[in-house]
């Protein structure tokens, strides 16, 4: 087994058994005391497939199967304590395994006279235009 590969996994392991906190898993991990650099360190490791493959495939072992999330979900459901912690937790897991929509994303440069009213009116109207036909006439 790769160096790479056996970090993933020891990355991995960690990494649930700290509820996905990745900052506490790089201190732990990488012997740093530093949380800014165990914020970048987990936010590297988790950018990279290899790792996001070792994530999935510890939920899996520990059993973090579609049953296992749904039955968390559902008693976050009826609980009353711990609840932020633990969505949270769910809300990672199903960002790691992919069960979100992609996110909508769109900039745009705004290049208005902010000294002539008519002119910010007129470019609101064209930028509200443009917004209905992208989102298919559902914007105010």
């Amino acid at each position: 087994m790769r160096k790479i590969e056996l970090k993933a996994q020891q990355f991995a392991k960690r990494y649930l058994e700290n509820n996905m906190n990745g900052t506490k898993t790089a201190k732990e991990l990488y012997k740093t005391k530093n949380d800014r650099i165990a914020e970048n360190i987990a936010s590297t490791n988790l950018s990279k497939p290899i790792f996001e493959r070792s994530i999935l495939k510890e939920m899996e072992k520990q059993g973090l199967t579609d049953e296992g999330l749904m039955t968390i979900h559902k008693r976050n459901l009826e609980q009353a304590e711990h609840l932020p912690s633990s969505n949270a937790a769910l809300d990672m897991a199903y960002k790691l395994r992919g069960d979100y929509a992609p996110e909508k994303k769109q900039s745009v440069s705004l290049n208005i006279d902010l000294n002539n009213p008519e002119a910010i009116d007129k470019r609101i109207a064209e930028l509200t235009s443009q917004l209905k036909q992208l989102d298919g006439g559902a914007a105010n």
